[in-house]
Order: structure tokens, then sequence, then C-alpha cells
């Protein structure tokens, strides 16, 4: 009505729809092109077969394609169980899980877990540091040595840094929707060699643009074709424009006839391939002056309330949401607990050897205080008779030097009244009863 011209829509031509079968835009370009039209309406890809048979209005948006593929979400009862072990990775669950194995034997080897065999002491070890790792084991006032100490304050650095990340990695999986998606992008389509659904129109510009995966193609006259064989079990795989990927899942017009979930299971993943422009195929004789009105109208913002009033219909299928941004916490990300860890339990070791050695070259005559800790004897399983003689010439000893204290026998047997009696008489002289 703007430029006083009247407009009689017309069908493609049988001639133009026999010589392209799998393409009702190539076939209305050719009616174009051979004079039977003067224009056609929609959105056309300007591609270089069509630009040669006619002309095109000026271009007024691109068009890229996505990779879409089908996808199943983990709600079966089999991922619910065992997504308490999604947050870590199992190179990771497997470094816990040997970390607190030696962390184990290394309180068994201290004496931490007593004078008990190797089997014994490797059961109290690992139940120790397992009650560590989940906050219920023993503190400091619990640890029998220095050695000990080191080892657990290194370990519980670990415990803290693994059960704020599990519970910070796991609140992100429970939050975000997780699937199961079997290529990330084209490039795993490729590599996979299942077959990629995609329109006739576009087979020989993705096949000059990604040559390896021409022979993955297989070409559809329209969309609600590709539609309809996913439906009934193909096109796994298609390469589609975002627009029509919104109107799929949406299940709008003209993918509306399977239902409003029918699409749901179908993801997007990867980049944006193979921009292509949009415009629409005109008359020649046209050309000038139809363009002009097309640059005029896109000019007053025409087009951009065409977009405000035309808006994509809301999906009802669930949202991925952040699922490409979280990923299971991997040894790398924890490796400064580890290194902590390993620092520390090499103190304990260093710390726990330079006492038995001190232990181990302890003289009774050389007049020296005896090392803090329990005697060497009992931390290596020496007879019990030869520990009671090493105690007893400690005592000895003591006693020998003038110590305040009497031994334990005189303590706990009465004192004869001889003894008594001249313990009054010098008060400056101990008696010693043995």
């Amino acid at each position: 009505e703007k430029v006083g011209i009247r407009v009689q829509i017309e069908e493609i031509s049988d001639g133009s729809l026999t010589a392209f079968p799998k393409s009702s835009y190539s076939a209305c370009v050719r009616d174009v092109a051979l004079g039977l039209k003067d224009f056609c309406y929609g959105a056309f890809w300007e591609t270089p077969e069509r630009l040669i048979e006619t002309a095109f209005t000026p271009v007024y948006e691109g068009q890229a394609f996505v990779l879409i593929v089908h996808s199943d979400s983990l709600g079966d009862a089999m991922a619910q169980a065992t997504s308490i072990f999604v947050p870590f990775s199992p190179g990771l669950w497997g470094m816990l899980a040997l970390s607190t194995l030696v962390v184990g034997l290394a309180m068994w080897y201290i004496g931490e877990a007593g004078d008990v065999s190797l089997l014994e002491g490797l059961k109290k070890g690992v139940s120790k540091a397992i009650r560590r790792l989940t906050d219920q084991g023993d503190g400091w006032d619990k640890m029998k040595t220095r050695s000990g100490r080191f080892l657990l304050f290194g370990f519980s650095v670990l415990c803290s840094l693994a059960v704020t990340t599990y519970t910070a990695n796991l609140a992100s999986f429970l939050l975000v929707k997780t699937l199961r998606v079997g290529v990330q992008d084209l490039d795993g389509a490729i590599e996979s060699g299942e077959e990629i659904c995609i329109l006739q129109a576009s087979v020989a510009l993705f096949s000059a643009v990604h040559p390896e995966v021409g022979p993955l193609l297989k070409p559809f006259s329209n969309w609600h074709h590709i539609a309809d064989s996913y439906v009934e079990g193909g096109c796994r795989r298609m390469l589609l424009p975002p627009v029509t990927y919104a109107l799929m899942r949406a299940a709008a017009p003209p993918f509306d006839g399977h239902g409003r979930g029918a699409f749901c299971k179908l993801w997007r993943v990867g980049d944006m391939l193979v921009p292509i422009p949009i415009a629409s195929p005109i008359s020649r004789d046209l050309d000038h002056a139809l363009s002009y009105a097309w640059a005029r109208e896109k000019f007053q913002g025409k087009l951009e309330q065409f977009r405000r009033d035309y808006q994509l219909p809301v999906s009802e299928c669930p949202v991925a949401g952040l699922q490409e941004e979280v990923r299971p916490t991997t040894i790398a990300d924890m490796s400064g607990g580890f290194i902590i860890l390993g620092v520390l339990l090499l103190v304990a070791i260093i710390h726990h050897q330079t006492c038995a050695l001190r232990r181990s070259t302890f003289h009774p005559d050389d007049g020296g205080d005896e090392p803090s800790g329990p005697p060497l004897a009992e931390l290596a399983g020496v007879d019990p008779a030869a520990r009671l003689r090493a105690e007893g010439q400690a005592r000895a000893r003591r006693a020998a030097k003038g110590g305040e204290h009497q031994p334990e026998e005189a303590a706990s047997s009465p004192p004869s009244s001889s003894a008594t009696a001249q313990a009054r008489s010098s008060p400056g002289r101990r008696s010693v009863q043995i």
C-alpha cells in the first residue's frame, strides 16, 4: 500500500518443485529467476548458487547453525544413587582413600595405635584417620607424641579442604540440571561417525567449510521432516539455526504435531557454525525500487518492531542451566592439601626417628635426663621383663642422686621402726628401703 503495488500470492510452480524436490526455498528462487514470480517473502539464505540466479534484497540479519544432539537427563535411579560421588573425580576419590591408608599406617608406626601388630595397628590407625576425615576423630589432647600432632595437623588441613570442597561442589551439582551428552561439539560428532540431519540447501555449504562432515550429512527437504524423523527414532544429531531450534523445543508450528514435550531432550552443544546472511529473492526489475523501500523501513526501526511483535514462543522444557561451568573436583584442585599433608607426614616421621635414635643411644650412667615419651622398649615390643628392669634402674638412679620422691616400693610399704627413728634423729638424711 505504501508504494502503490498490488500483491498477488501464488504457489510455487511444479517445474521448480520438480527441479528442487528437497527445498521449496530453492524452488521459489528458481521461479523468481525465470520471471514466474516477482518476489519470495520469508527468510532465505543468500547462498552463492542463489545469487547467480537472481537478485536479493539487502541483508537484514545473519543466521548461524548450531549442533543439536539428543540427550537424556540424569534422572534414573542409578544416577540418583551415585550422585553423592559426582562432586569428586574418580582419581581424587582414590587419592583420598590412599591418603587415609598412609596416615593410618603412619599412626601405627609412630606409636599412636599402641604396641600392637602391623595388621592390628593398621586397623586402628585407619580407623583414627577415617574419624578425623569425618570430623569425629581425636583432638590434640588425645595424641601421645609430637610426631602424632604433626601428622594430625597435616591430615586435618586436607580433611577441611576435602569436606568444604565436596559440600560446595555437591550443592552446585544438585542445583544445576545434569545431562548425559554423547558429543560436545562438531568434531566429536564427526569422530562418532553417526549421521547428522541437515536441510538440503545447506549441504553444499557445510561440505565446503567442513569437508570431513560431508559423508555424514543426511539431507531433508524442510525442517519439519527433520522433526518427524527425530520423533520416529532417527536424527539424533542435527544442524539447525537457533531460531528453528527454539521453535522446535517450544513445539510451535510447524513442530506442534507431536506434543509439548516431544523435543525436550534436544540440547545444543558446541559453538556457532557457518554463519549465513538472510535476505529475500526479488526480480531484477524490482531490485532497485524494492531494495530502497526495504532499506528505508529497516532504518526506521520497522524490523526491530517486527521482532518485538513476533517474539519466539516460550518453551516448557527444562533448562540445562550452568552445566557447562560445573565439573568434578580433580586432584589438581586439591594439590595444596596433599602437599601440606606430605610435608607434615615427612616431618612426623623424621621427628619419630630422631626420638627413637636418642632413646637407643641413652645410657643411665651419663648423668643426663631421660628423653620424654614412652621408652623405646615399649615401642619396639621388647620383652616386658626387660622393660621392668630398665624402669627399676631408672628409679634406682633417681634415688642415688638424692631425688625428692621415694621409689614406688618404699612408698607403698610401711617403714620399719628403726628407719623411722633414724629419720627423726637425722632430718638431713633420707633412708632408702630396697
